[in-house]
């Protein structure tokens, strides 16, 4: 009896002691979705850290999807690589568009996001494993099917109502289109937002082809 009293203590410690808000406990009506597991392959580049990107991917654990690296690209439904390309750029989906950005990342349709190297916190070759594991859920999250970005106040035209409850998916998220360190997290928001994910663009699914341009893009707010 005490050890066992022992053993319950200790698991209720680990629960406790892990660190940071966690993901949404069963938001929805009928509870958590099924579950799924998603291959990953990481680029072998020095610069990306492996673990960093590992934990930004499992972050969707909250939504029981597990990330499983393999390693080659041709195994894997999400490949992530090292782009050196200018990030200080305009949109490169909207030539009228002349604002000019500052890019985190961004991801295609088909699987493939790209970490866009120069403006990612670094010194040296060495780079922010908090920051790259925040950019890292939010791309995964695209490549699960959430396309939409959800947009930060609830008053935005492109609020969506969720399916289930009749809430609005809007408010602080990781899937919002700016960058916030403080939400490096899957929120109850990401998770409505996930339940109204694109199913026919998702790599949940079978295999989709491969696009040239981003289809989504993530960025510091603008000054």
């Amino acid at each position: 009896m005490r050890a066992n009293a022992l053993l319950l203590t200790l698991a209720a410690w680990a629960a406790s002691s892990c660190g940071g808000p966690q993901g949404p406990k069963e938001h929805r009506p009928g509870g958590p979705g099924p579950a799924y597991t998603v291959r990953i392959w990481i680029q072998s580049d020095a610069r990306l850290p492996r673990a960093a990107i590992l934990a930004g991917c499992g972050k969707w654990q909250a939504e029981r999807i597990t990330c499983l690296e393999v390693g080659t690209p041709e195994l894997a439904k999400i490949r992530v690589y090292a782009d050196d390309d200018a990030c200080h750029v305009t949109d490169p989906r909207d030539s009228a568009d002349k604002t000019v950005h500052t890019y985190l990342a961004w991801a295609f349709q088909g699987g493939d996001i790209k970490m866009m190297m120069l403006c990612m916190p670094h010194k040296d070759a060495a780079y922010d494993p908090k920051y790259f594991s925040g950019v890292v859920t939010h791309e995964v999250g695209h490549q699960l099917g959430i396309w939409d970005h959800v947009p930060l106040s609830c008053k935005d035209k492109d609020v969506k109502i969720h399916s289930g409850d009749g809430r609005k998916i809007c408010g602080k998220a990781v899937m919002n289109p700016y960058y916030d360190p403080d939400i490096d997290y899957v929120t109850d928001i990401d998770a409505m937002a996930f339940d109204e994910r694109d199913v026919d663009y998702s790599v949940l699914v079978g295999d989709l082809p491969k696009k040239d341009t981003p289809d989504c893009v993530y960025e510091l707010p603008t000054p």
